[in-house]
C-alpha cells in the first residue's frame, strides 16, 4: 500500500537483475574483479525462497515480542499497588517505577523518558552553566529477578522494609548508570540496617 516501499522494492529488484553479464553488450556488471561467481547473475529461485523465509522469520519474531510485551504489561498491572508505593517513596526522583523484561542479570536499571537521556545528563552536568539539566528517570525492576518477588512478598506485611529496599535499589541503579548518589550516608545506614 505504500508508494515508498514499492519504489524501494522495485529499485532493489532492478539492482539484483543487473548483476552478471549483460546479454546485449556482454559487459560485466557489479562483479568484483577476479570473482566469477556472479557472472551468470543471481538465480531467482533462491532469492524467492530467501525472501519468503525472511518474511516468515520476521513475523515469528514479531509474535514472540508481542507475547512478551503482553506478559510484562500484565505483570505491571498485577504489581501496580507495589509500584505506586515505590514511586511514592522516591517522590520526584523518578517519573515512574515499572517492571521490565529487558534486564537479564541485574535487578534494576534507570531508563529515561523524553528528550534528555541519562548519558546526556552526565555530559551536560560536566559543562559550565548546564547544572540544571536533568533526565526524566524511570526505575526499572527486573521482573524475573528474585528482588521483584521479594518486594512483592514484603509489600503485604512490611512496607517500611519495602521503602528501605526501594531507596537502596534506586541508589544502586544510579551507580550502575554512572550517576552520583545524592545521600551516601543514608545509603550506608540503610545497608548496615539490613546486615
Amino acid at each position: 500500500n505504500s508508494v515508498e516501499k514499492g519504489l524501494m522494492c522495485g529499485c532493489l529488484g532492478i539492482l539484483v537483475a543487473t548483476i552478471g553479464i549483460d546479454s546485449v553488450t556482454s559487459y560485466i556488471r557489479f562483479c568484483p574483479e577476479g570473482n566469477y561467481n556472479f557472472m551468470g547473475g543471481i538465480s531467482y529461485i533462491p532469492i524467492m525462497i530467501g525472501l519468503f523465509a525472511m518474511s516468515q522469520a520476521f513475523e515469528n519474531i514479531e509474535e514472540i515480542f508481542a507475547e512478551e510485551k503482553e506478559q510484562i504489561k500484565q505483570k505491571n498491572e498485577d504489581a501496580s499497588a507495589l509500584l505506586a508505593y515505590m514511586k511514592e517513596v522516591l517522590g520526584d526522583e523518578v517519573q515512574a517505577v515499572r517492571l521490565t523484561s529487558t534486564l537479564k542479570h541485574h535487578p534494576v536499571s534507570l531508563a529515561s523518558e523524553g528528550g534528555l537521556s541519562v548519558e546526556m545528563e552526565k555530559v551536560l552536568s560536566k559543562m559550565p552553566g548546564a547544572q540544571g539539566a536533568k533526565a526524566t528517570l524511570v526505575l526499572e525492576i527486573n521482573a524475573e529477578h528474585a528482588v521483584a518477588a521479594k518486594l512483592a512478598s514484603l509489600y503485604e506485611h512490611d512496607r517500611e522494609r519495602v521503602a528501605d529496599y526501594t531507596k537502596i535499589l534506586y541508589a544502586q541503579a544510579r551507580l550502575i548508570s554512572g550517576l552520583p548518589v545524592d545521600n551516601p550516608a543514608e545509603l550506608s545506614d540503610l545497608i548496615c540496617s539490613l546486615m
